[in-house]
């Protein structure tokens, strides 16, 4: 690649670096998100359409209710199509910098 090593690349909507000569995907980079129904995208989801179960004796009652909020925000999705199982997906894309990304939890690092 003609890239420096580190240097970015954005093709066909997903973003690549250079890691030891070779381009490699960047992690949440390979399926745009979108604000409405386009194919090929993700978009924001609604936790609370989740039914859920309530009380500690739901066999007996099998009452469900609405889920509360999501616990966490997604930020990005990937699809990668191998030839190969992949049991470290990590060694197979370039993480995001995450080092400004504040989790407002003193003790939550950023995924």
């Amino acid at each position: 690649t003609d890239l420096a090593p580190g240097e970015r690349l954005r093709q066909d909507g997903v973003e690549y670096v250079n890691v030891g000569g070779e381009l490699v995907p960047v992690a949440g980079s390979t399926v745009p998100h979108s604000l409405g129904n386009e194919d090929c995208t993700w978009c924001d989801g609604d936790a609370t359409i989740f039914r859920v179960r309530c009380g500690p004796n739901y066999s007996r009652n099998r009452q469900k209710a609405p889920s509360g909020p999501a616990l966490m925000e997604l930020v990005g999705i990937d699809a990668i199509k191998t030839g190969y199982n992949v049991g470290n997906i990590g060694a197979e894309v370039a993480l995001p910098d995450v080092s400004g990304v504040d989790t407002h939890h003193a003790h939550g690092p950023p995924l």
